[in-house]
């Protein structure tokens, strides 16, 4: 309880901030309030869409705990686009693909 609230002063005071809110987020969802959760991870989004944590953990409530696989699948997409990670990804991205019957994107030419 106390990092929630440590959490969401902090989000007073710093709105703009993609990295507050992603933690926010992971707070959240650790106290079981997905749709709060949720919430504070499109901010984080919203804030900054280069921050790649923020697409990590909100792919993973989407997808372990708000039963949104399509969704998450494109979150992973952009954390997997912005890290050029592999590791873990790849196989998160290859079970969501199979799951959801989505191909894997493209490479780009020259990739």
């Amino acid at each position: 309880m106390e990092a929630e609230a440590a959490f969401a002063k902090a989000t007073e005071r710093a709105s703009w901030d993609a990295a507050t809110w992603s933690e926010y987020g992971v707070t959240l969802r650790q106290a079981g309030k997905f749709p709060e959760a949720r919430a504070a991870y499109e901010k984080a989004v919203a804030a900054n869409p280069s921050y790649a944590p923020a697409h990590r953990n909100f792919g993973v409530l989407l997808d372990l705990y708000l039963a949104e696989p399509v969704i998450a699948q494109s979150e992973f997409e952009t954390y997997k686009q912005l890290t050029g990670e592999d590791k873990p990804v790849n196989g998160w991205l290859a079970e969501l693909r199979a799951r959801n019957k989505v191909p894997a994107a493209p490479k780009p030419e020259g990739g």
